[in-house]
């Protein structure tokens, strides 16, 4: 059991909870994610470069925003292990990063030897901090050495001359990614403080998923629906995509189980109306997903759920569609000549 330590109150404690809170979610996110992706290249029954090291690169990502959480340097007794392994990982998680980005095809030659050294410099870090104990100088050397990385790496995507439509997604999400990767090593090699790159991370993500259900539709199914946590979820079909955020609420209690509360509401309104599997009544379905998941976080396990009446359930429809509904109006062409 982890101890901690009896001068923190139990407010501060809290305190550090909700700024540690996205955080750790994200890292939750990423982990599964990689999870996700292992378990996708294990089916195929072959070795998938692409998938193996972005699994890994996502699964040291979502690790390293849990291990370096302010909450569980709270609740982990001070050890040199934790220590180094906090320090450590910094330098590891570049590494399976620049393997998927040779494996997709964004590196040229000078890239892949670019990358291959910058493998074994982190590497090299990583090993000497676990053995001698975290540095200050071992992590400006990284984030100059990462900046240097990222950059070449925009600068070869840029001149990359393949207008695939999902390399273009790809390329735009990985932008985002690096240019808050950018500003966070950029800040830290000044010893400042920043932490915006998971967003970023989230912006690659969200492109890649965009382009695997792209190519899932191409596979054979007729609709896709992307659970997408605190973000809401979203439907893709061949004719459309539609996106809906998740019931605002001023408190969360437990989020347990709010993906599955969306499936069942999602699934249990398709069921209801199985002769009219259209556009608009799919939209219905995660609407009425989405609802049922906001009531599931707001007490413990399924206490609120047990005690929830259809009145509150179409109540809370009706205030989640006015909240997203916006009026067809045309606008007037005098607007744009005046």
């Amino acid at each position: 059991m982890p101890a901690v330590d009896p001068q923190i109150t139990a407010s501060e404690l809290l305190r550090t909870f909700h700024r540690d809170e996205p955080y750790l979610f994200l890292g939750a996110a990423f982990t599964t994610v990689a999870i996700l992706a292992a378990a996708f290249a294990f089916l195929r029954r072959k070795v998938d470069s692409l998938a193996v090291y972005f699994a890994l690169f996502a699964f040291l990502y979502g690790q390293r925003l849990w291990v370096q959480a302010g909450l569980l340097e709270t609740l982990i007794p001070p050890s040199q292990l934790f220590e180094r392994l906090r320090s450590g990982i910094d330098f590891l998680v570049p590494i399976p990063a620049f393997l998927f980005f040779d494996a997709a095809g964004l590196l040229h030659r000078r890239g892949k030897v670019l990358g291959y050294v910058l493998g074994i410099l982190l590497g090299s870090l990583a090993v000497a901090t676990f053995a001698f104990g975290p540095s200050h100088s071992y992590h400006v050397i990284n984030d100059v050495v990462v900046i240097a990385a990222l950059v070449l790496l925009v600068i070869q995507s840029l001149l990359n001359r393949d207008r695939n439509r999902d390399f273009v997604v790809v390329r735009r999400g990985l932008l985002i990614f690096v240019a808050f990767a950018l500003w966070d090593n950029v800040v830290g090699a000044f010893g400042r403080a920043s932490k915006i790159e998971p967003y970023g991370f989230v912006a690659f993500l969200a492109a890649l998923g965009y382009v695997a259900a792209r190519q899932i539709l191409e596979w054979g199914p007729r609709v896709v629906v992307a659970k997408q946590g605190e973000y809401g979820a979203a439907l893709y079909t061949a004719e459309s995509v539609f996106a809906l955020p998740a019931y605002p609420l001023e408190t969360v209690v437990d989020p347990t189980g709010a993906g599955d509360s969306f499936a069942g509401g999602f699934l249990g309104y398709l069921d209801a109306h199985p002769r009219d599997l259209d556009d608009q009544t799919l939209r219905r379905a995660m609407t009425y997903g989405s609802v049922l998941a906001s009531f599931n976080v707001e007490e413990f396990g399924t206490e609120r759920v047990r005690r929830l009446t259809t009145d509150e359930i179409n109540r809370r429809f009706d205030e989640f569609r006015e909240m997203t509904h916006v009026e067809t109006l045309p606008v007037e062409q005098d607007v744009f000549q005046s």
